[in-house]
């Protein structure tokens, strides 16, 4: 007979590499105990992992209902599968149950349980980010929201976004530490603001984007790129976080510089790369004669500042699930996303655009782990598209909120 440890070791095993054997082995372990908690929790684990996350729904259920279940990794799971569905209200309820994070812990130990919504505060809401850079990027839109129904709110982030959002949201106060205050503060975890204030596909805020750059900036960069008139300039990104990959729900979404060469073989375009940190040694490779003339200023800066104002007068981000991604939606800037075959939660089932942000387009693999197909899709798109007028230039971010997008003849 299999007990639950010998059924999580058999899951284990092949989890990362072989999911349709671990979803195999798991069916034959629940056979002899169908009372395991693990051995439904890997199942359901297997069944996301096989593109199948209305059986993993099924298989967490069970799971909660046995004896013992694993609540905080179940929780987890489950609620990134709902929210993958679509299943916004409930998925917003159990996402509660997501990895504590340092900058929650401590607010909750200071200051007690957070706010809920219910009572406007009367002092300014303090709001804490979790998780990436990504997420941090993508609820921002919930805290300005706050802003503007007259909520004080102040944010306390990670210091590397301190300087792009008070730039880009200078309503929104930022600060890049958390210091105990001896007096009681109401808060909230950045990343619980759609529950409270009960956000769907349908009702997301701020989709076409919600920071700005001053045009000075943006001319700047503009001067320092030296791109080539008459020629497209991409943006590339291809990798995001590397300690995303040790989450098997988020393992594979990034990819090799090499994968991207097909690019290359496009006419009429010059790239830049906009990796930074791991990955970002892979650069030139087959880009070595396409890079615009000023990437030794944009490889030297690490400053999301920075980075938004060379997006801003880039033509098109072709990139990876990364935060890079993030900031070209907040920017409302147009960006061509390479998704994994079961990608995460935020990017749902079906389609190519996105609910969070108007100017991102999805290109989804159709085979587990092979970026052939989607990088087909997008060179012949790229084929097609025409840029705009003054494609030499950025756009005058002192008139427009909206960047052009690459348009596509008919």
């Amino acid at each position: 007979m299999l007990d639950p440890t010998a059924a999580l070791d058999a899951a284990g095993q092949w989890l990362g590499s072989e999911p349709q054997r671990a979803r195999r082995e798991m069916a034959a372990a629940l056979q002899q105990r169908p009372d395991s908690a693990v051995a439904w929790f890997n199942y359901g684990l297997a069944q996301h992992l096989c593109a199948n996350p209305e059986a993993a729904i099924r298989a967490y259920r069970l799971s909660l209902r046995c004896p013992e279940p694993p609540l905080r990794q179940l929780g987890n799971n489950l609620s990134q599968d709902l929210l993958f569905t679509g299943r916004f209200a409930e998925g917003w309820q159990v996402y509660e149950h997501r990895p504590p994070q340092p900058l929650p812990v401590a607010c909750h130990q200071w200051y007690g349980p957070s706010w809920n919504g219910d009572e406007v505060p009367d002092q300014p809401l303090l709001l804490v980010s979790e998780q990436g850079f990504g997420d941090t990027l993508m609820m921002l839109r919930f805290a300005l929201e706050l802003v503007a129904k007259g909520v004080p709110v102040q944010l306390v982030c990670q210091r590397a976004l301190v300087e792009l959002i008070r730039h880009g949201a200078p309503a929104l106060p930022v600060e890049g530490f958390l210091v105990r205050e001896p007096h009681p503060r109401t808060w909230a975890p950045l990343l619980s603001l759609p529950r409270i204030l009960a956000v769907s596909d349908q009702s997301m805020p701020r989709q076409q984007g919600y920071l700005n750059l001053s045009p000075a900036r943006v001319q700047s960069w503009a001067q320092r790129l030296g791109r080539q008139p008459g020629k497209r300039l991409v943006a590339l990104h291809w990798s995001g976080n590397p300690v995303s990959e040790q989450s098997l729900y988020s393992r594979g979404r990034s990819l090799a510089l090499e994968q991207l060469a097909p690019l290359a073989a496009m006419a009429d375009l010059e790239f830049v790369s906009v990796q930074k940190g791991q990955g970002s040694e892979q650069w030139p490779g087959p880009f070595a004669a396409l890079q615009v003339s000023g990437q030794a200023a944009v490889s030297a800066s690490h400053s999301f500042l920075d980075t938004a104002a060379v997006l801003a007068n880039c033509d098109l981000l072709i990139s990876a699930d990364s935060a890079v991604v993030h900031l070209a939606g907040a920017l409302g800037l147009p960006a061509w996303v390479l998704l994994k075959a079961i990608p995460e939660w935020r990017w749902g089932q079906y389609g190519d655009s996105s609910y969070w942000y108007d100017s991102l387009r999805l290109f989804r693999q159709s085979t587990p782990g092979s970026w052939q197909e989607p990088l087909q899709r997008i060179c012949s798109e790229l084929a097609r598209a025409t840029p705009p007028p003054d494609a030499a230039s950025p756009r005058d971010w002192g008139a427009s909120r909206s960047a052009p997008p690459l348009r596509c003849s008919s």
